[in-house]
C-alpha cells in the first residue's frame, strides 16, 4: 500500500488553494431550497444526507467484500468510511488480488506478501484509521485521510503545517519535493501518465519515485459527491439547476465569467444556475447576500446559498458564494475549478461560512 520505488500504482488527489471572487446582483428572487422555489411562508421538505455513497461503477470483485468491510469498519469505530474503503480497494486491486488493500507494504513487507483478503482489509482499515484520526485532530477533510493512506501519515502532518487545505498542487508538491527525493529523484524527473483524470487537470505526468498525486481523484471516481455527483436528496427546481451547472464541472475558474462561453467565477456560476429556472441575477455577492435570510442550523437544504467572508478584501466583505449541497459539500467555482468542493474544513471555516435562503419579495 505504501509508495513503491519506481512506477508505483498509487494514485492521489488534489484540489488547489482557493482563490475566489466575483459578484452577484439580484434582480428578482424567490426561495430556492431542496430544489424547490418557495414563497416566503412555504415550508421545506427535509433531505437525507447519507454520507459517502458509492457510484454504480464498483466491480463485483470489490463488492464481494462489502459485508466484511462494513464489519471491520464497525469494529474500528468508523462505520461511516466503509464506502471509502471499498473505493480504495477498487483503486488498489480491483478486488482481483489476495492483498486487496495492498497492505503488505504498510507492514514493512514486500508487495503482495499478504495472501488473505480478510487480513489485508483488517490491516488496511487500521492503517486508514490512523490517518483518519489525524485528520480529525487537525480538522482536515476526509480526502486528506485518503491521501494519508496512500502517502503515509507524514503527509497529513505536512498538509496541516503547509496551509491546512488538501489540493492537487499540494499533492504534487509533496510528490515532487518530499517523496521523490527521498527515493533518489532529486531533479524532478517525470514520466508520462495519461488517462482521463490527468487530462482533466492538464498534467499528464508523474514524478519518478514520487507516487501518484492523483490517488484521491481515482478514489473519488467511485464515491457519489466525491467527483461529480451528490448523495443529498436533490429534486425539483434545484435539480434543474444542478443538471445544467454540472455540465461545466472541471472547467477552470474565470474571474468575471458569467456564462459557458466566458467560463465562470463564483457569482457567475450561481447567476447562470438561477437563470435556468427563470431567476435573473447579475454579478454581485453582496447584493445576493442582502437579498437572503439566514437558515437555522439543521434546516439547511440543497439549493440554499452558502456565503463566505474575507477570502479577499476586508474580513467582513462577502467575497465568495456557491450552492449549498449538504453538511460537507458545495457546488461552486473557485481556483480549483467548477465542481463539488468540501466547505466543511479548516480552510473554509476561517471565512465564516453562512447558509442563507433566497426569499421572494412578491
Amino acid at each position: 500500500m505504501r509508495i513503491k520505488k519506481f512506477f508505483i500504482k498509487k494514485k492521489l488527489l488534489a484540489l488547489s488553494f482557493l482563490i475566489v471572487g466575483g459578484m452577484i446582483t439580484i434582480v428578482s428572487i424567490n426561495v430556492i431550497t431542496n430544489g424547490l422555489l418557495l414563497k416566503e411562508n412555504q415550508t421545506n421538505t427535509p433531505y437525507n444526507y447519507t454520507g459517502f455513497s458509492l457510484t454504480s461503477s464498483l466491480s463485483q470483485s470489490v463488492l464481494q467484500y462489502q459485508g466484511l468491510v462494513q464489519e471491520v469498519t464497525q469494529e474500528e469505530g468508523i462505520p461511516e468510511v466503509a464506502n471509502i474503503i471499498l473505493a480504495i480497494i477498487q483503486v488498489e486491486s480491483g478486488g482481483n488480488l489476495p492483498d486487496v488493500m495492498q497492505s503488505s507494504e504498510s507492514q514493512g513487507l514486500p508487495p503482495n506478501t499478504i495472501t488473505d483478503p480478510e487480513e489485508s482489509i483488517r490491516l488496511g482499515v487500521q492503517a486508514f484509521n490512523r490517518a483518519y484520526q489525524k485528520t480529525k485532530t487537525y480538522q482536515l477533510d476526509m480526502w486528506c485521510a485518503v491521501a494519508g493512506y496512500n502517502y503515509g501519515n507524514a503527509f497529513v502532518d505536512w498538509i496541516y503545517k503547509n496551509g491546512g487545505q488538501y489540493t492537487i498542487e499540494k499533492s504534487e508538491e509533496y510528490s515532487r519535493n518530499v517523496v521523490a527525493p527521498s527515493l533518489g529523484n532529486t531533479t524532478g524527473l517525470t514520466y508520462e501518465y495519461k488517462n482521463a483524470i490527468s487530462k482533466k487537470f492538464g498534467k499528464e505526468y508523474l514524478y519518478l519515485n514520487g507516487g501518484n498525486f492523483y490517488y484521491v481523484e481515482l478514489v473519488k471516481q467511485y464515491i457519489s459527491g466525491g467527483n461529480g455527483t451528490t448523495s443529498a436528496d436533490v429534486s425539483g427546481d434545484f435539480k434543474t439547476i444542478l443538471t445544467e451547472i454540472e455540465k461545466y464541472q472541471g472547467q477552470p475558474y474565470v474571474w468575471g465569467g458569467k456564462n459557458p462561453s466566458q467560463g465562470f467565477d463564483c457569482s457567475g456560476l450561481v447567476s447562470w444556475g438561477l437563470k435556468q429556472i427563470g431567476i435573473n441575477v447579475t454579478a454581485y455577492t453582496v447584493s445576493q447576500y442582502n437579498a437572503t435570510v439566514p437558515v437555522a442550523y439543521g434546516d439547511e437544504r440543497p439549493g440554499d446559498i452558502i456565503f463566505f467572508k474575507g477570502t479577499y478584501g476586508t474580513p467582513n466583505f462577502v467575497s465568495h458564494v456557491g450552492f449549498y449541497i449538504d453538511a460537507n459539500t458545495m457546488y461552486d467555482s473557485n481556483s480549483s475549478g467548477v465542481g463539488y468542493h468540501t466547505w466543511n474544513n479548516a480552510y473554509w471555516k476561517q471565512y465564516s461560512p453562512e447558509v442563507r435562503r433566497i426569499i421572494s419579495t412578491e
